[in-house]
């Protein structure tokens, strides 16, 4: 469920002038990149490349602007989907490499698509069988998938390629007897926001890499995008909990959509974000993980809690949030979310919140920067204790109505929630009913060194166990 996706090693050496001899292989003698990018494989050229139906894009938009009206109406909608019907068995080309095993690919074309994603059903690979998907020029490459990345529905839905065009590839060894039943059963195309030139969010958003996020690097480190059935955005956080055993809890909005039957289709994204400050935009989709399972909804407080299939590999860098459940007012609070499915970004408030409902925090108006559609589900921090205090079910701020207000559903109030493990907080946050209310934060051991590809650690606090 867990993919770390790359550049092609094959474009990083090209540019740095060494000859590119073999992919690397694991202690399987499996390849790890794929082999459709290496020297033995035909020319992708001569892959069978199949083109989808066109788009109403102009109605999609449309409709668009009417649903991003609607304060908490729902998430927020980048993709339109294509149902086909592309089995490995009489699609695609084959090919039998030097080594004996096999290979399969396809080139699948939805013409005008800024993205595109797939869902794929009869996930159900032979030992050693590995998949990937990426863009033509092997710029953005996820996977290997095996057969442990399948939902319970036997289904694997990928992560975004950015562009009109994506290249499926199945690795078989020579032993294999044959693909099982995979097939590419749907396209989603990608029509705004992910792969849009320039920024979709508003000009009064703050990047998280801005100086105003100083005070909050390890929060900013527990929020994610994330995708539904391939279609619709919505933002979370990764919580801690009190038994300190990191269980990947992930906190979003009831009105993100997520359901029993759909958790599995979710698609993570940690790390989006600008690198610079005032950029608004520029980040890159390469830190992914797919799967969840949901826990507990309740709509009143407009919440809904997942646990990640896995938890995200130790190079994401990803921080578990602490959280505050005794209902005290913040004074000052800080959001962290991703605008229009944009570049993650921070919202400050320095006056105190107030209650409406009796469920939700009240941002009467941000002092710096806004939210949008995408930032639904997306946290807020007290600014105090930097511990998580609410999660974002609507409102009508905007950069161009800096005066309106947004918000938040009550952790106090989603922590009993409905009164049962599955419409309640409680069970989760608190597994062994120590009675706490706060909980705080942490990382997880990691070795410096090996935690960051960059060999930054700058970001790691003295939470860190």
């Amino acid at each position: 469920m867990i993919h770390r996706t790359r550049r092609s090693s094959v474009t990083l050496l090209v540019l740095l002038g060494i000859s590119v001899l073999a992919f690397p292989q694991s202690a399987d003698g499996l390849r790890q990149s794929p082999p459709g990018l290496g020297p033995d494989a035909s020319l992708l050229s001569t892959v069978e490349r199949v083109e989808t139906t066109a788009v109403d894009v102009a109605a999609l938009r449309t409709e668009d602007r009417v649903l991003d009206s609607i304060p908490g109406g729902g998430p927020t909608r980048f993709s339109f989907p294509i149902v086909v019907d592309l089995p490995a068995g009489s699609s695609g080309t084959w090919q039998t490499l030097a080594d004996g095993s096999r290979l399969w690919r396809l080139r699948i074309v939805s013409p005008g698509a800024l993205s595109l994603n797939l869902a794929l059903s009869g996930f159900d690979l032979p030992v050693g069988g590995r998949l990937w998907v990426y863009d033509p020029q092997g710029e953005l490459v996820h996977g290997p998938y095996t057969a442990i990345d399948r939902t319970i529905d036997g289904e694997l839905w990928t992560p975004v390629v950015l562009g009109e065009e994506i290249v499926v590839e199945l690795h078989l060894r020579s032993s294999a007897l044959d693909c099982g039943r995979l097939k590419v059963a749907r396209v989603n195309h990608g029509y705004r926001f992910v792969g849009e030139l320039g920024p979709e969010q508003g000009w009064c958003n703050i990047d998280v890499i801005c100086p105003q996020g100083d005070p909050w690097r390890d929060q900013i480190r527990s929020v994610a995008l994330y995708s539904v059935g391939g279609m619709y955005l919505c933002t979370g956080s990764l919580m801690n909990n009190i038994s300190q055993d990191l269980t990947p809890y992930f906190l979003t909005a009831d009105h993100c959509g997520v359901t029993s039957g759909n958790a599995g289709t979710m698609v993570f994204y940690w790390n989006h974000e600008s690198p610079t400050c005032g950029q608004l935009g520029g980040g890159g989709f390469t830190d992914t993980q797919n799967g969840a399972t949901l826990r507990a909804t309740w709509y009143d407080s407009d919440f809904s809690l997942v646990e990640l299939l896995q938890q995200p590999p130790a190079e994401y860098g990803v921080y578990y949030s602490g959280w505050d459940a005794t209902g005290n007012p913040p004074q000052a609070v800080t959001g962290i979310h991703h605008p229009n499915a944009d570049e993650k970004a921070l919202a400050i408030e320095i006056d105190p919140v107030t209650t409406i409902w009796g469920t939700h925090w009240l941002i009467g108006a941000w002092t710096e920067g806004t939210t949008e559609p995408g930032s639904s589900g997306s946290g807020l921090w007290d600014t105090a204790s930097k511990l998580l205090v609410g999660d974002l079910t609507g409102g009508y701020a905007s950069c161009d109505d800096p005066g309106g207000s947004d918000w938040y559903g009550k952790l106090s109030v989603s922590f009993l929630g409905g009164g049962s493990p599955s419409n309640r907080l409680k069970d989760w946050l608190d597994p062994d009913n120590t009675g706490s209310l706060t909980c705080p934060g942490r990382y997880p051991e990691f070795i410096f060194g090996d935690s960051f590809e960059s060999g930054d650690t700058s970001v790691w606090s003295s939470t860190m166990p």
